[in-house]
């Protein structure tokens, strides 16, 4: 069938991914299904989503879709060795800032292969959030223009690595703090009814499975979306509604 792909059908398989996507979404949340990871990966989005990326791949010499390839230069925010202020992590803080914060999580990391992971990660959504920004620059903002797809908040998702993929689903700290800003992303891009209560669900279920150190990383997510932090000791079950997570 993927044979049967080329240039021409690939823009119709890109839309059809974009019409399920909305589908999945107007559903609901699910308890324990966050999209890009859960306690059950059958029929996952996601799967859907890898499955659109196989598809460019085959007809990317053809396609003029630039994917992964227009995120901006993450040297120009941040370098490795430079310290980022934690307050960059608080939600009164521009996208443009919360990235560079999270940029500099990753460059700092002991393990220069899960850096570059990360960093990619980064570079890729970093024009999703330039579309969504409301407080940043407008030259940097600007630069969403240089992506047709960039108010579409699932076209990140299918330009993801499989090693990022793997290390969300493994949910390591950092990755889940990604996602966690692509999910303030979908709230601000996609203001219908389908996408209500997906970014909370999402960013609930996440500082559910972070440790108290980890949810330092999330606090700009939460504030983003009008979440408040639950008061010290208090468990997800207690503070947020148990079917939202």
């Amino acid at each position: 069938m993927l044979g049967a792909i080329d240039a021409a059908s690939y823009h119709a398989a890109y839309a059809s991914a974009m019409l399920i996507s909305l589908l999945y979404l107007a559903l609901g949340p699910r308890p324990k299904d966050y999209i890009a990871f859960g306690d059950s990966q059958e029929g996952s989005l996601l799967v859907h989503l890898c499955g659109v990326r196989s598809i460019r791949e085959l007809t990317t010499a053809d396609v003029d879709v630039q994917i992964g390839q227009n995120g901006m230069n993450r040297g120009t925010d941040v370098h490795p060795d430079q310290a980022v202020e934690p307050s960059a992590a608080d939600g009164s803080t521009s996208y443009r800032a919360y990235l560079r914060y999270l940029r500099a999580q990753a460059a700092n990391s002991t393990d220069s292969n899960s850096a570059a992971i990360y960093l990619a990660a980064l570079d890729s959504l970093e024009i999703f959030c330039a579309a969504a920004s409301d407080n940043d620059d407008e030259d940097w903002k600007s630069k969403a223009d240089s992506d047709p797809h960039s108010k579409t908040p699932f076209a990140w998702q299918y330009r993801l690595s499989d090693s990022f993929i793997d290390r969300l689903q493994r949910r390591t700290p950092l990755a889940l703090a990604i996602f966690a800003c692509w999910a303030t992303v979908l709230g601000k891009l996609e203001t219908g009814w389908v996408t209500e209560g997906w970014p909370e669900h999402i960013v609930f279920g996440i500082w559910s499975i972070m440790s108290a150190e980890d949810r330092l990383m999330i606090r700009w997510s939460m504030a983003q979306i009008g979440l408040k932090e639950p008061a010290l000791g208090d468990t997800p079950a207690s503070s947020f509604p148990e079917d939202r997570i």
